[in-house]
């Protein structure tokens, strides 16, 4: 993510710091996991590995995400907090063959890797009830491709942000000294991510017009955290 978000995220952490004497701060940290599906990439997908001739060599595309959430809460009274975080989470995937049909007469092994990350920076609402409770958040969501051939670099494929909502009830144990927290979610965008830079790093002479690679996309995901203390 660019350098703006980050300066927003040390504001933030500053204003829970100073808010802190007046009502009970935790910081948070844990498994963030997702699960994201983009047809128009899938479809992509299928078009490249349809050129390879073995059938059996099949690329698809990553749509589910591994990493970490880290961030803040602030509660005041007993039942209503606010939440802050940024969460990082990624795949991969690959597809190994001889390139006879994509270069013509070759016969070079052929290795291509595909990975995907989704990262999100985030501010909240949540309000609890004993064990349980509900939240929502808003914020940025940022998707990213990166490919690598046989054992060059990666490179980067699309890096794009758009603005999105998360939605997600909770589950937590609480005691005096840290409290763990089970949150299942839905994350939905505001506006669509635009993949036509796929369709040009696997299709270089490709014609067809930018706005045929729209899509919006819907994340279902969990995150499991630990805070530092006790929710009060």
């Amino acid at each position: 993510m660019s350098i703006k978000y980050f300066r927003g995220l040390a504001c933030c952490i500053l204003t829970f710091i100073v808010c802190s004497a007046y009502g009970q701060f935790n910081i948070k940290v844990g498994y963030a996991g997702n699960y994201a599906k983009l047809d128009k990439v899938a479809n992509m997908f299928d078009r490249y590995t349809a050129q390879i001739n073995d059938k059996n060599k099949v690329l698809e595309p990553v749509k589910i995400h591994n990493g970490i959430e880290i961030g803040a809460r602030y509660v005041f009274g007993d039942h209503i907090g606010l939440d802050f975080g940024i969460s990082s989470t990624r795949g991969s995937n690959s597809v190994e063959s001889i390139v006879d049909s994509l270069v013509v007469g070759s016969t070079t092994p052929f290795k291509s890797e595909w990975k995907s990350s989704l990262s999100n920076i985030y501010i909240g609402l949540e309000s609890y009830y004993g064990m349980f409770g509900y939240g929502a958040s808003i914020g940025y969501q940022q998707l990213k491709y990166r490919n690598k051939i046989d054992n060059l670099q990666n490179v980067e494929i699309l890096k794009q942000n758009a603005l999105s909502s998360r939605f997600y009830i909770i589950l937590e144990s609480v005691s005096d000294q840290t409290s763990f927290s089970l949150r299942p979610f839905v994350s939905i965008n505001w506006e669509p991510y635009n993949l036509q830079d796929i369709e040009l790093a696997l299709f270089p002479d490709s014609t067809a017009p930018s706005s045929d690679f729209n899509e919006e996309m819907m994340v279902f995901g969990i995150s499991l955290l630990v805070y530092n203390g006790p929710r009060r």
